[in-house]
């Protein structure tokens, strides 16, 4: 199985004379993309289309940082530079193309070139932004974590382009650097490739919907804490990430949207407190989580949401977090919603039946495991 290595960042830069790059070091790549120079045959990186008259030439990983590219592109705010072509370093030909000039990620807005974490870089713009290639290939990739030492690996396989949907993202919307290994790589072999990578946090400060972004990644056993605090919409996000057997305490405190966000979870056991005061929409949200008997305590206090509806259908909660859902929401003081829990057959508690003819009371429609 080959390996694919996407990640945000740099490689770290080596004297030209004795110039040493990844590639070099570690041979068989099926492909390789980057805005840095990755091997020592390597010429042009990248071709480029500029708006003022759409004229294209070809750039060398130097000419993108020494000013050549911006002098080529222009320097007003109306001047762009369109990516064309990301060229295949490691001499297969499988490059990565645009033709449609709509679909062409931007890599210079407004004169200048697109800069994240301090690096160049290509930028996406989550609607109908890709890159294709001919590439056929099965593997595996590698995505760093926020603070560069935590990964989870995603299979791939078949026909390939840089993003799997245009406008349903799966990794930040920008980029620089993507390389994918034709054969397996040893663990002492990821270790000297990561000691290679100058980490730099994922870019998701552009990004405010994650809408499907980790949809059916049912190979993610373990996520990253990663920073996502500017998202607004998580609608579907991890729905299907089957193997997921824990989560960790994501900030989504800007999160509306929840929409099954953890729909088909089935793996996962336990959740953590999260901050979900801005929530206005759970439906479907736990749906299928089948594995989840433990949910914390206070989760919706001071949420407005009322739409619960199938938020915990086939479920298996304890008694305990049964209750705390429903005294969560009945302390949230909000009326006329629909909440459903079902799965488990575990009973409710005195506390909870409380609170579950308060919010009947307020006109809820409550259904519970044990039918109360």
């Amino acid at each position: 199985m080959g390996l694919i290595l996407s990640l945000d960042n740099s490689i770290h830069s080596f004297n030209r004379a004795g110039f040493v790059g990844l590639l070099d070091q570690y041979t068989g790549a099926a492909a390789a993309y980057s805005l840095r120079r990755l091997s020592v045959n390597t010429t042009n990186v990248v071709r480029v289309r500029r708006s003022s008259d759409n004229a294209e030439a070809d750039f060398t990983a130097d000419e993108i940082t020494d000013g050549t590219l911006l002098a080529w592109v222009g320097n007003t705010a109306s001047d762009n530079g369109f990516v064309t072509t990301w060229y295949d370093q490691s001499g297969n030909s499988n490059d990565a193309t645009q033709g449609t000039a709509a679909n062409q990620p931007k890599i210079v807005d407004a004169g200048g070139l697109i800069i994240s974490n301090g690096y160049t870089v290509i930028e996406y713009d989550g609607t109908n932004d890709n890159l294709t290639t001919s590439l056929t290939a099965t593997g595996t990739m590698l995505m760093s974590g926020s603070d560069g030492g935590d990964f989870y690996e995603v299979a791939i396989s078949g026909s390939y382009n840089l993003l799997a949907d245009a406008s349903l993202t799966d990794h930040p919307l920008r980029e620089s650097i993507r390389v994918i290994w034709s054969s397996s790589l040893t663990t002492a072999q990821k270790t000297a490739i990561e000691n290679l990578i100058t980490y730099t946090d994922w870019d998701f400060s552009d990004v405010t919907s994650f809408i499907r972004y980790w949809f059916s990644r049912n190979e993610i056993t373990q996520f990253p804490l990663i920073d996502i605090s500017s998202g607004t919409v998580f609608n579907n996000a991890w729905r299907n990430c089957s193997s997921l057997t824990t989560f960790p305490l994501l900030d989504v405190s800007s999160g509306s949207d929840f929409i099954a966000a953890w729909r088909d979870c089935n793996s996962l056991t336990s959740f953590p407190k999260l901050n979900l005061s801005s929530g206005t929409a759970f439906s479907n949200t736990w749906l299928n989580c089948s594995s989840l008997t433990d949910f914390p305590a206070n989760m919706f206090d001071s949420v407005t949401a009322t739409n619960f509806t199938s938020a915990f259908t086939s479920t298996n909660l304890s008694s305990q977090s049964i209750e705390n859902i429903v005294v969560s929401i009945d302390t949230a003081g909000q009326i006329n919603g629909t909440l459903n829990i079902t799965g488990g057959g575990n009973s409710t508690t005195a506390t909870a039946q409380t609170a579950i003819d308060n919010l009947r009371g307020r006109g809820w429609t409550v259904t519970v495991p044990d039918g109360y």
